[in-house]
């Protein structure tokens, strides 16, 4: 016989961040009804299955969308939910504490499965899961998480309230050691998928699950910046001229499901198509800075390092409303072309080299984690110097790419490690063969089995050709 349901509800509390987050949805408060059972239960033995006694860590099982369209909509397989975490701790006697580690948006209001896909990064969410007296409650904004434990199967069914009255009803199982990604140890063959022209071999390269294409920002021309997408559903191509500034280095981001481009003095936003024109406002402060780089979540944009002829030690935030930098932190070193990822939040910066006072390279074979909810950092030894670095990440690998320094007057080469979160180990692999020195590496980004590289083509110059190779994670 089954026991007697419990349920355990919530207000939410966001975790606290350089900004304020922004609900899926309106934020129009709701009431939620939670039926008694009137029987006695184990509430100890309850909690701790769901806790370990300590923490546990879950998994979606399955996921159900139900809002006003006419038919619920399952998206158990899509991106979105699958690098979700729920991990339940030990609070009180009656109650449990709930991270919500989030991986992707979910559009609550989407009419069908297209439409509940999203490329932009959400933040957890952190609540106090409360088992006494829940019989109404209130609550305002992001919504409301209800869960019970069935203790004949061990798994947590839930429903997760939007603010626009939307519904996400999920199974959770325990996950396991062997849920998690192991690193690849080897690259298939590389083979060419796309080839473009710019007036400089710099670019930014970022792949989207929600369009299953490349995106890529270069400078065309002089004054012309242009935006490519590559679909690998049909192998079309469409570009788009951004802005009219003349910016060496510009940086991409998916932001509102938009896809936007950020120089040092413009922001631009485009549609996942390229349809229409870019919307491009010019920031309020000019800095003419270069060989930064940015990385977002929700709707923030954070630009880590660069160099405007002297080495920046800046991390600032993009303001939307204002079109202004605002400077957040203070690195303790001078970076230009690092990487970065923001992973649980947490800002991961990979990498990244100055120059001394007599000119020569210093490299920083580190990886700085900064804790964006109370600003303590972690310093992680990388297992290489690299002068240009690009990140990348893929549920709880981080890979981590760029041109390795090794030492004055000696040809800088290829290089690729995966550094995994969870056990903080590296895996190198060696690439040298299939990229040779000559083979210039301009960036690099993954999908889910699949690695992508921009190289810049031999002997090509004004216009330089780029050339995107693709080869299978193994």
């Amino acid at each position: 016989m089954k026991k007697p349901i419990i349920y355990f509800a919530s207000l939410l509390i966001i975790v606290s961040s350089f900004y304020s987050c922004q609900s899926d949805d309106d934020t129009t408060p709701t009431t939620t009804v939670i039926p008694e059972t009137g029987e006695t239960v184990d509430l100890s033995a309850t909690i701790n299955a769901i806790t370990g006694g300590s923490d546990k860590i879950w998994k979606i099982e399955s996921a159900i969308l139900v809002n006003s369209n006419q038919e619920d909509i399952n998206i158990s397989s899509l991106f979105n939910v699958k690098d979700d975490e729920f991990i339940f701790s030990t609070n009180t006697d009656t109650s449990i504490r709930l991270r919500h580690r989030r991986g992707y948006r979910i559009d609550s209001s989407a009419q069908n499965i297209q439409g509940v896909k999203s490329d932009v990064r959400v933040i957890p969410i952190e609540t106090i899961l409360d088992s006494e007296n829940i019989t109404e409650y209130l609550f305002a904004g992001l919504g409301r998480y209800v869960i019970d434990y069935n203790e004949n199967d061990q798994t947590i069914t839930g429903v997760y309230t939007y603010g626009n009255g939307a519904t996400l009803s999920i199974v959770l199982t325990e996950k396991a050691t062997v849920d998690y990604l192991v690193s690849p140890i080897s690259i298939g063959t590389l083979s060419e998928v796309f080839r473009f022209e710019a007036s400089q071999p710099v670019l930014d390269m970022k792949y989207s699950f929600t369009t299953e294409s490349l995106y890529m920002t270069s400078r065309k021309q002089t004054n012309e910046q242009q935006l490519i997408k590559y679909a690998f559903t049909d192998g079309s191509s469409v570009s788009q001229i951004t802005t009219g500034g003349d910016y060496v280095a510009q940086q991409l981001a998916f932001i509102d499901d938009q896809v936007v481009t950020i120089s040092s003095n413009e922001v631009s936003k485009s549609n996942l198509d390229l349809s229409g024109n870019a919307q491009t406002t010019t920031l309020s402060t000019s800095v003419g800075e270069f060989d930064y780089r940015t990385v977002a979540i929700e709707n923030q944009i954070y630009k880590i390092g660069g160099h405007n002829g002297l080495g920046l030690d800046a991390i600032s935030i993009i303001n939307d409303e204002d079109t202004s930098f605002s400077q957040v932190l203070t690195m303790a070193e001078e970076k230009t072309s690092v990487g970065a990822e923001i992973i649980d939040n947490k800002l991961y910066v990979v990498g990244g080299f100055k120059f001394n006072d007599q000119g020569e390279i210093i490299t920083y074979d580190e990886i700085v984690m900064y804790d964006l909810s109370d600003l303590s950092t972690q310093v992680i030894a990388l297992p290489a110097n690299l002068t240009r670095t690009f990140t990348a990440r893929y549920e709880n690998l981080l890979y981590i790419a760029g041109r390795k320094y090794n030492g004055s007057g000696q040809a800088t080469t290829n290089y690729l490690t995966v550094y995994n979160i969870i056990d903080n180990s590296f895996q190198e692999i060696d690439i040298t063969s299939m990229l040779p020195h000559t083979m210039i590496m301009r960036e690099m980004t993954v999908s889910n089995a699949k690695i992508y590289f921009a190289i810049q083509v031999l002997e090509s110059f004004d216009p330089f050709e780029i050339s995107i190779l693709e080869g299978s994670l193994n």
